[in-house]
């Protein structure tokens, strides 16, 4: 068995001046990997919006025909309506719809 074979993984974690804490990588012997810090609720939102623009990009980039027809085969015969009035209505919260509003 080699060195580490039976060892526990081990986190260390540091607490910053700004409040912040840094929790080092895992390893099998000790702490090894660059620190990441745990987020509080504004920096998760922060980074979740980030991760969608970011899929999104990846979709447009990978799937450039998203823009006209969707991705998943079984949602192509879908309908569309492409009223302008309605998106307007939509994007403004003026639906009628106290549900979609």
């Amino acid at each position: 068995a080699g060195a580490g074979a039976g060892a526990a993984a081990t986190a260390t974690t540091t607490t910053t001046t700004t409040g912040g804490t840094i929790v080092g990588g895992l390893s099998a012997g000790g702490n090894a990997g660059a620190p990441r810090r745990m987020l509080d609720g504004s920096h998760t939102e922060y980074l979740r919006c980030l991760g969608l623009r970011e899929w999104s990009r990846y979709l447009s980039f990978f799937y450039p025909f998203t823009h006209q027809r969707s991705l998943l085969s079984q949602l192509r015969a879908v309908p569309w309506n492409y009223d302008q009035n309605l998106f307007h209505r939509w994007k403004t919260g003026a639906t009628g719809y106290p549900l979609v509003d």
